[in-house]
């Protein structure tokens, strides 16, 4: 418990094992749940009305294991989050589903068998002031069926994967074209295979996957590989490479300044059309990935890992930004590329713990027209986490974390106007009627960049034995410490900007036994 939220685990046993049966069966059932927008009235009242994010998260799984090493798990959650700023936006999102994942270990074999099957159900709604609709969801399944037959030093794994999910998504574009409801059914199959090969200090791990999208009646090839060198035992090198696709369409609006929407939709039955008007030879979207990494033991207790990558992508749907009429597409094709480096570097004891890691990363897309960043083109993140463990009994442990990031991207504001209702009708009285406010957005698509977000947070932590079986932890924290002005949305009409958390100190207790 904290000033925040509360959170109960509970799991063991279920009955008694007896000493000749190795059997058993076991569950796990956690809730939390966040009371921040109403107990920040009474421990943070200055900046209560700045605290107005509550959540609430249910998880329980159950697992049987048996003697012969056969398991099953059952498992559901229900998540919610929302952040409700009052005459500005409302942000709710939901996701809930189920599953049951089973291993198979058939007696005197090499063979293993792995059965899953999941549902879920993912939803997001935004509500502005200017009432303007952003809604979207996607619920599916999948059923996939996993072998593994071990051989000398390695394994082959392959299998059989069938999924389906139904999307609807319903958005508004920049010049106030609100589209129709697009709902979508969408089935794929897919079979695969991966080889792990060790061959001295080489280890290979070619593979292939073959796609059908029954919606669009489209099938893929996909090959893949993978090798890593053992080059000394302090160094470690590894390249991957592989061709991906995808019929589900992840898509941000280019209204919003900072954009916490995110819709989902499937792809269309009909072929997308290019800048030129030609059609698309395929309905899906693709990419080509290149990633090379090198991981070295420098000194006692430190790593280092580099890994440059290059990602390509050839087709990439979008929605159709430049919607003016309804016969107008409501999807457009772009191609992209991302190119980066990442670097972590991680130090362990006994004592000490370290972790920091660094992104330097350039995304961007291009249409018939243009070249521009993406909303997720962050150049530079890093992150910064330590813990030291203090005491005989190593029952104190202090910890920080720093977190730096380079602002995304958006498009800027040219102008204001007043926006009628049909302005083109003979019956609108354009001389006396008041419209609402419209929008003149920059030429450059995404041409400004939100400021940069850091933020320090550090804690305390304190632990009491109470015997074999119990203990009792008790932790102070201090979230934002330098009390950063960090962006979390922001109203274009209103030009009202509301921000991240402020600086927030907390003191909680939790008990385990």
């Amino acid at each position: 418990m904290n000033p925040w939220a509360s959170k109960v685990i509970l799991e063991g046993p279920l009955g008694k094992k007896s000493v000749d049966d190795a059997s058993s069966v076991s569950y796990i059932l956690s809730g939390k749940y966040s009371y921040l927008d109403q107990s920040s009235k009474i421990f943070y009242p200055h900046i209560a009305d700045n605290l107005p994010y509550s959540f609430a998260d249910l998880y329980g799984k159950i697992n049987f294991s048996a003697k012969s090493g056969n398991k099953i798990s059952l498992f559901g959650f229900n998540f919610r989050d929302n952040a409700n700023f009052l005459n500005l936006a409302d942000f709710d999102w939901q996701n809930s589903g189920v599953g049951m994942n089973t291993t198979i270990v058939p007696q005197e074999s090499n063979l293993m068998v792995n059965i899953r099957l999941n549902y879920s159900n993912y939803g997001i709604n935004l509500k502005e002031a200017d009432n303007k609709i952003k809604q979207s969801s996607i619920a599916g399944f999948e059923a996939g069926f996993d072998f593994v037959t071990f051989i000398k030093e390695g394994e082959v794994k392959y299998g059989l994967e069938l999924t389906g999910f139904e999307t609807d998504y319903r958005f508004t574009n920049r010049f106030g074209k609100t589209s129709q409801a697009i709902e979508q059914y969408t089935s794929e199959a897919a079979v695969y295979a991966v080889v792990n090969k060790t061959f001295g200090k080489f280890v290979f791990e070619p593979s292939v996957r073959a796609q059908y999208y029954g919606s669009i009646s489209e099938a893929v090839f996909e090959p893949r590989f993978g090798i890593k060198w053992n080059t000394t035992s302090k160094i470690r090198t590894k390249f991957s490479t592989g061709m991906y696709s995808q019929n589900l369409i992840s898509t941000k609006s280019d209204r919003d300044i900072v954009n916490l929407f995110n819709g989902f939709i499937a792809g269309n039955e009909d072929a997308p059309i290019k800048g030129d008007g030609i059609k698309a030879d395929s309905k899906l979207q693709k990419s080509l990935h290149f990633i090379f990494g090198v991981e070295l033991d420098f000194a006692k207790n430190w790593t280092i890992n580099i890994e440059p990558y290059y990602m390509y992508y050839p087709q990439i749907i979008n929605v159709n930004r430049k919607k003016l009429y309804n016969a107008d597409p409501n999807f457009m094709v772009e191609e992209g590329e991302t190119k980066g480096l990442d670097i972590s570097v991680k130090y362990d004891s006994k004592r000490v713990n370290v972790w920091a890691g660094y992104s330097l990363s350039k995304t961007t897309r291009q249409d018939d027209t243009v070249v521009y960043p993406t909303h997720y083109d962050r150049r530079h993140n890093a992150n910064l986490v330590t813990s030291f463990n203090l005491g005989k009994k190593f029952d104190w442990e202090i910890s920080a974390r720093f977190n730096f990031g380079s602002g995304f991207p958006f498009t800027k504001t040219q102008a204001f106007f007043e926006e009628l209702q049909n302005p083109g009708a003979v019956s609108t009285p354009y001389t006396n009627s008041n419209g609402t406010v419209g929008v003149v957005y920059d030429k450059e698509l995404n041409g400004g960049r939100l400021p940069y977000f850091h933020r320090l947070d550090v804690s305390a932590k304190k632990t009491f034995s109470l015997g074999e079986k119990a203990k009792v932890e008790v932790s102070l924290s201090i979230i934002n410490i330098y009390d950063r002005n960090n962006v979390f949305y922001f109203d274009r009409l209103k030009y009202q900007r509301v921000d991240q958390l402020p600086i927030i100190p907390s003191l909680g207790i939790s008990a385990i036994f």
